[in-house]
């Protein structure tokens, strides 16, 4: 793979994001001008229980102006930390859960390489044990609750379920469920 000729002049920069203006000099000789969103990057769970229930997250997205988003556990990898292992630290915090069993990778994507730098991880944690109460982020709101496996494929097929963390983990994970 080529590498491409960047000129970078930070825009934004909080603890959250940065946003930097990258002048790039295509192999055609031409500059273009591009934004690009310099995130950290994330994990999502999706957890089940022996019996089939999945634990569920639902919580308010300012991007999409939604109070109810039903998705996943999920959050941001913490520098140092390696992406299993912020995905068994979220999965206690958003739901009380822990793990019986190793993580299994449903592998990683990315959501707009034309935009956005952060890589998401997706792991299915078989067996969860719930042994403990949230332990939320200060800035963090959120309502866990399970869902029988079947009935979160049907709320993902009606449409209920839209991130694609969550879309994309149940898919990669409806192998193990049939």
């Amino acid at each position: 793979m080529k590498k491409i000729n960047v000129t970078s002049k930070r825009r934004i920069c909080n603890s959250f994001l940065k946003v930097d203006s990258l002048e790039i000099v295509l192999p055609n000789g031409k500059k273009i001008v591009r934004e690009v969103l310099q995130k950290l990057n994330v994990v999502a769970i999706l957890a089940v229980t022996s019996n089939g229930e999945v634990f569920l997250t639902k919580q308010p997205r300012a991007g999409i102006g939604n109070l109810e988003s039903i998705e996943i556990p999920a959050g941001l990898v913490e520098e140092g930390e390696s992406p299993s292992i912020s995905a068994e630290r979220e999965l206690l915090e958003e739901t009380g859960c822990v793990l019986t069993q190793p993580l299994i990778s449903l592998g990683k994507f990315v959501g707009d390489p034309a935009c956005c730098t952060s890589i998401t991880n997706l792991f299915l944690a078989l067996n969860v044990k719930k042994e403990k109460k949230l332990n939320l982020d200060e800035d963090e709101y959120l309502e866990c609750f399970t869902k029988n496996i079947s009935d979160v494929y049907s709320m993902m097929d009606a449409g209920k379920i839209i991130d694609a963390n969550s879309n994309l983990a149940l898919e990669r994970a409806r192998k193990y469920f049939l």
